[in-house]
């Protein structure tokens, strides 16, 4: 029986993920308190640091709920043996199929656009197997200043 929409085996994907990402560390939620993630900015903060609106702000913090600072604080994450951190977008690993990855985890800078990229895993329109691609304009794509979007890293350096 298939699922009954297109997030319902997001939950089995994260699992499946972290089974072969060679992961040494699972925070199931809280990954900052409990270790697992640095301190990041979520989108509403550096929204307001670059001078936007209030207006602007508050419909970020709303349309991209799993991208402000308090959400990702508080979010599920997992740190590879190489030292990458991985966690999903929104509170808890069955919610959406975007994944933010630092690169090279606490090592700096810890800046979105710099190291830590948000992807979209999707299927192949074939529907043998997913595959990760960048977020260009969607998912929520946060840059701080002098970054480039995870589109700019893959298809354009």
């Amino acid at each position: 029986m298939g699922s009954q929409n297109k997030y319902d085996d997001c939950s089995k994907l994260y699992k499946s993920f972290i089974k072969n990402m060679n992961v040494i560390k699972v925070c199931d939620n809280n990954a900052y308190e409990n270790g697992c993630i640095p301190n990041y900015k979520g989108r509403d903060t550096i929204l307001k640091e670059q001078g936007a609106s209030d207006e602007i702000v508050e419909t970020a913090q709303k349309s991209c709920t799993g991208f402000t600072e308090n959400n990702i604080k508080k979010a599920s994450a997992f740190i590879t043996q190489d030292g990458m951190i991985f966690f999903p977008y929104a509170v808890g690993m069955s919610y959406a199929p975007l994944i933010i990855v630092d690169v090279n985890g606490f090592k700096g800078p810890n800046k979105w656009g710099h190291d830590v990229y948000s992807l979209e895993l999707t299927l192949n329109t074939d529907f043998t197997g997913s595959v990760a691609k960048s977020c260009y304009g969607g998912c929520c794509n946060t840059v701080e200043k002098g970054g480039i979007t995870s589109y700019e890293l893959i298809y354009e350096q």
